[in-house]
C-alpha cells in the first residue's frame, strides 16, 4: 500500500459518559430526587483552592 501517510499525533476520542450507566439503573433514579448541592459545601474544605484540575461537568437533561 504505496501513497502519503500521515501522522496525526494528537487523536480526538469522543466518550460519552451517559453510555456507562444503564438508563434504569439505581444511581439514575437517586440523581433524579437528590440535589447534590449539599456535598460540595460539606467537602470544601477537602480541596485546595486554585490547585488541580476542574472536574467533569454534568449537563442535566431533565
Amino acid at each position: 500500500m504505496q501513497g502519503l501517510h500521515l501522522f496525526e499525533p494528537r487523536t480526538r476520542t469522543v466518550i460519552d459518559l451517559e453510555s456507562f450507566i444503564p438508563q434504569n439503573h439505581l444511581l439514575r433514579q437517586i440523581d433524579r430526587i437528590v440535589e447534590p448541592a449539599f456535598i460540595r459545601k460539606l467537602t470544601t474544605s477537602c480541596y485546595a483552592e486554585g490547585l488541580g484540575r476542574r472536574g467533569v461537568k454534568k449537563l442535566r437533561r431533565h
